[in-house]
C-alpha cells in the first residue's frame, strides 16, 4: 500500500500548480508588452512626424532642444520671439517629444525621442 500524501505534499503540489499558472500568464504578459511597445513606437514616430512635418519652426526648435538651451537662447538662435518659441515648446511638450529640466530658475529643454 502507498503512503498517504501529507499536508506538506499537498501544499507543495498546490504551490507548484500556482507557480506553473503564473509562469504561463507571465509569458502572455511578455507577449502583450512586446506588442504594446511596437504600437507605442509607431505612435511616437507618427506623432513626431506630424509635429515636425507641419511646422518648420517646431522642427528648428526641436533640433535645438539638446538640454543646453533655454527658451531665450532658442528664440535668439532662431531670430524669433520668446512667445512664439514658447508656444512651439509647449506643443512639443504636450506631444511628449521634449521635456524640461529646471536648474535653479531656468528651464532647459531636451528631446525625449
Amino acid at each position: 500500500m502507498g503512503a498517504r500524501p501529507t499536508v506538506e505534499d499537498e501544499a507543495s503540489r498546490k504551490i507548484l500548480q500556482v507557480l506553473t499558472s503564473i509562469d504561463g500568464k507571465l509569458d502572455k504578459l511578455d507577449d502583450l508588452l512586446s506588442v504594446m511597445k511596437m504600437g507605442q513606437k509607431v505612435s511616437i514616430e507618427q506623432t513626431k512626424a506630424d509635429m515636425l512635418g507641419k511646422s518648420k519652426l517646431r522642427r528648428d526648435v526641436y533640433k535645438l532642444c539638446d538640454g543646453r538651451h533655454n527658451v531665450s537662447e532658442i528664440a535668439e538662435s532662431l531670430n524669433k520671439s520668446i512667445s512664439l518659441v514658447s508656444q512651439s515648446i509647449a506643443t512639443l511638450q504636450e506631444a511628449g517629444l521634449i521635456a524640461e529640466e529646471r536648474r535653479g530658475k531656468t528651464r532647459y529643454y531636451d528631446k525625449v525621442v
